[in-house]
């Protein structure tokens, strides 16, 4: 997943540009707070969703954009698909 696509690099390269930067001019920011905890619990609920998404799917899912459809793909409507 690390080595996903040069547009997914180019982005992590960013974010951790992004933090070193802001926690070395605005210290502040990086300080824990009650806000840290709730987008703690909502990183973690959409992970799991992510996650449950994968497992429903198995095999028709995919990070990349399908232009066209498989033969061998199906539609999910299970799961956290409903």
């Amino acid at each position: 997943m690390i080595n996903h696509s040069l547009e997914f690099g180019i982005a992590i390269i960013f974010s951790f540009a992004e933090y070193h930067i802001e926690f070395y001019f605005f210290p502040s920011m990086k300080n824990i707070s009650i806000l840290n905890y709730i987008g703690l619990i909502v990183m973690l609920i959409g992970q799991f969703c992510r996650i449950g998404a994968e497992f429903t799917a198995k095999s028709n899912f995919t990070h990349l954009v399908a232009f066209y459809k498989k033969e061998k793909h199906q539609l999910i409507k299970n799961g956290i698909y409903r």
